[in-house]
């Protein structure tokens, strides 16, 4: 048996989110790492400073604000809250409901005028990552390099 057989033979092998394998040492009883065991002994010992910050990251996912705020707010860096979300899938999955409950919540506000829309705009761009889209429109007589009489912005 070669090495990188042993090797395998011993890490987690957990499926994450992302779909790859975790490969971390699965040296509890159930073969699988610290992170991804379903044995008590995983909960003995103090808290983990995830159980610590994550009532606070999921109460502040439903804030407008940055991931970076949410997790600045947890008292964890933006890193420690992607790693948050690759390891514990149950909280990647209520996290992403609540980060998306907040954006659909923040565009109610801007269509009933409790938020500015600009602001608004502004907010799902930079917070919650939606992406501003421009298309432009060319009329077939045009050269394709004299765009400027049908550029638009799409903000509907």
């Amino acid at each position: 048996m070669s090495n990188d057989t042993a090797l395998s033979n011993d890490t987690c092998g957990h499926i994450t989110n992302d779909g790859t394998r975790c490969q971390k040492s699965g040296n509890k009883k159930d073969g699988k790492c610290y992170i991804h065991s379903d044995h008590e002994e995983v909960n003995m010992g103090a808290p983990s400073k995830f159980d610590d910050a994550k009532d606070d990251l999921l109460s502040n996912a439903e804030e407008y604000i940055t991931t970076k705020q949410v997790a600045q707010g947890a008292g964890v860096s933006k890193q420690t809250l992607y790693n948050y979300i690759q390891m514990h899938d149950d909280f990647a999955e209520e996290f992403r409901r609540r980060r998306s409950q907040a954006s659909q919540n923040l565009i109610q506000d801007a269509l009933t005028g409790e938020v500015d829309s600009s602001f608004a705009k502004f907010l799902l761009q930079t917070s919650f990552d939606f992406i501003k889209t421009e298309e432009k429109l060319v009329d077939e007589n045009h050269s394709k390099d004299n765009f400027d009489d049908g550029f638009t912005v799409d903000w509907e």
